[in-house]
């Protein structure tokens, strides 16, 4: 595929969606940072499932343009959860390049910037490191667009195993970024959609070692009530909303 036209666009944000739909379970799994709250997957899954369900509900003719414009904003109002509100934004960077043209190279890059200024206080060994290891790496790329596709996903694959020797809580809990599993997700499936090389599963690093909450799920409902508002589109007056997680970090959706 030399372009991404807009049903190759609806496609790859189904077959995200889907995807992540049967991987939640294990993504949950590895749920540890910032709070070991188990539903990361689940919340992936929910925000792509948005997303998709947005741009499936556009008349078949609809130009680029509308296609990624309405991709984004359907990924914002049905962002669940820090990691979606985190790929919502990644989602947003990559349409306001792709939206104008063919650009995967600058699209990654730009989709990994949004990402990082959501949150207040970055750590590496999460999802902002794979979306920006996956940029980073094909920027020099001397390929066309199934090219760069394939080598994003690789390294977003690579970037992934990489997490628990940046982040010592996953290193400790033997698990892999979940944040970064459902990105790397989201990614292999553009790459899938670009190449035409389909999967039935994409693969999920099973933990090493068992993962126990930090609080009793009877803390989870207190927990969520401090968050933001599951829809985006509710944002109350001020400039952003945060979410401050029990190791420190902040989600922040600016507007």
């Amino acid at each position: 595929m030399k372009i991404l036209d807009p049903p190759s666009v609806r496609r790859r944000a189904r077959l995200a969606a889907d995807a992540l739909g049967r991987a939640r379970s294990e993504i949950d799994a590895l749920n540890v940072f910032p709070v070991a709250d188990g539903d990361t997957g689940t919340n992936l899954h929910l925000t792509m499932l948005a997303a998709a369900e947005a741009v499936e509900s556009l008349p078949d003719d609809a130009d680029a343009a509308v296609v990624w414009q309405t991709l984004s904003y359907g990924a914002l109002v049905g962002a669940r959860g820090n990691s979606g509100v985190i790929v919502s934004q990644a989602l947003r960077g990559l349409a306001e390049v792709l939206k104008e043209g063919q650009d995967l190279r600058a699209g990654l890059l730009r989709a990994a910037a949004p990402a990082r200024e959501a949150v207040a206080r970055p750590v590496e060994g999460t999802v902002l490191s794979v979306l920006e290891s996956a940029a980073r790496a094909v920027q020099d790329v001397d390929g066309d667009l199934s090219e760069v596709a394939r080598q994003a996903a690789g390294e977003a694959r690579a970037a992934l195993r990489r997490t628990p020797d940046q982040l010592e809580v996953l290193a400790r809990s033997g698990v892999v970024d979940a944040g970064g599993a459902g990105a790397a997700i989201v990614l292999e499936t553009l790459a899938a959609v670009i190449t035409g090389s389909y999967t039935d599963r994409y693969e999920v690093p099973a933990p090493t070692a068992r993962v126990a909450p930090s609080w009793p799920r009877s803390g989870r409902r207190a927990a969520r009530s401090r968050s933001c508002p599951r829809r985006a589109g509710r944002l109350p007056a001020a400039d952003r909303c945060g979410v401050t997680g029990r190791n420190g970090i902040l989600v922040a959706l600016r507007r």
